[in-house]
């Protein structure tokens, strides 16, 4: 199948190419496990976690995803004059000053203090500003005390410009916390109700959640990691894991090669000491790119012509080298898999002792995102 690349200035060949038809699939995914009628809230926060929000977040709207996520008030900004018209959720609660621009763009703000409450309320007038309201069920971070409903309902008496649209929480993980926090989500939204409060939308489940507990699912989902191609880290089922197809594709090619004879160093430090006459392929991309320095300590690779290449010494800032011993074919301008095909950001993070979250959002902005389109269904 051809693919269409879009064109990026770059000199240096590293790249992260992004495949919108899979992240449109991964969408595909997370609604085929959705009763008909729960909508999607897709988190594009912290540039669709490293994956290039703008572009990330146009292939969701044009794939029928009724909400963005974003934490920053910026990142909404951003998402608005960049033409999005999707609704955009601000889940990060830090408004300081700019409960004005959040109305006047059109930006769904949560909330989790009173203040921001009566100050949304007093903005809107003479309309009506849509809001949600979090509630902390034992993540232990944002969100009114689920304690707080009598003073919320008192509070929301005479502000007559604030719509409550949605009542959410957070998950924090582990299934008996999971558990007490579903039981306590639920009891929220019955005193809620019980004081006239009904929103249209009750979001609780995460990435995790959509594929491991369907009576989480409520009226709104919010998957995160998924959407980028990789299954959330406990037991979601086999099936609906491998449907995902990761999104990001990080490459590089070999800059140089060099024989270094046995007993020779390689690297600050010199901690890696060749044992045999060794060829070492140097690549242009280091831990200023985001691939952590650990990774030469902890059994990194990368991909060449579809073998490993284990990386020897420590990962520069710049540069990384591989022992291409054992690859004959190897030379200058060969394409090199640092994310990709046999070599995925769950496997850099079980090296890293870390979650596949860290590894994508770490690569940093100065690796050009590049749009790939294999086959040409995604905007």
């Amino acid at each position: 199948m051809a693919h269409a690349i879009e064109k990026c200035v770059s000199i240096r060949p590293t790249l992260a190419e992004i495949d919108l038809d899979a992240l449109v699939h991964n969408l595909a995914t997370v609604r085929s496990v959705l009763r008909p009628g729960v909508g999607v809230c897709a988190m594009v926060k912290a540039d669709a976690y490293g994956h290039g929000a703008v572009e990330v977040a146009r292939a969701l709207e044009w794939a029928g995803a009724e909400f963005m996520g974003v934490n920053l008030v910026e990142e909404g900004l951003t998402l608005r004059e960049a033409g999005l018209k999707s609704r955009i959720l601000v889940l990060g609660a830090w408004y300081a000053h700019a409960h004005a621009d959040v109305v006047a763009r059109d930006l769904t703000p949560v909330i989790s203090d009173l203040a921001d409450l009566a100050e949304f309320s007093r903005i809107a007038a003479p309309g009506r500003a849509r809001v949600h309201l979090k509630f902390d069920t034992g993540m232990g971070r944002l969100g009114f005390p689920s304690a707080a409903v009598p003073s919320i309902l008192r509070a929301l008496g005479p502000l007559t410009n604030v719509e409550v649209e949605g009542v959410l929480s957070h998950l924090a993980g582990g299934r008996e916390e999971t558990e007490a926090q579903a039981k306590s989500f639920d009891a929220v939204a019955r005193e809620l109700a019980g004081g006239g409060v009904r929103p249209a939308f009750l979001h609780l489940a995460n990435s995790e959640a959509i594929f491991s507990r369907s009576d989480l699912h409520h009226s709104l989902v919010r998957p995160g990691i998924a959407l980028y191609g990789y299954a959330p880290w406990s037991d979601a089922p086999r099936d609906a894991a491998a449907a995902l197809r990761p999104v990001m594709r990080v490459t590089t090619e070999i800059a140089h090669v060099k024989l270094v004879p046995t007993g020779a160093r390689v690297s600050y430090g010199g901690q890696f000491v060749a044992s045999r006459p060794t060829r070492v392929a140097v690549l242009p991309v280091g831990y200023a790119d985001g691939f952590a320095r650990a990774l030469s300590e902890r059994g990194g690779f990368v991909v060449i012509h579809g073998l490993r290449a284990p990386i020897v010494g420590a990962v520069c800032m710049d540069m990384m080298m591989v022992d291409v011993t054992d690859i004959a074919a190897a030379q200058v301008g060969d394409r090199v898999t640092l994310i990709g095909d046999g070599l995925s950001a769950a496997d850099h993070a079980r090296l890293l002792a870390t979650i596949p979250y860290e590894i994508v959002t770490r690569v940093s902005v100065r690796v050009p995102r590049v749009i790939v389109r294999p086959g040409g269904g995604a905007p």
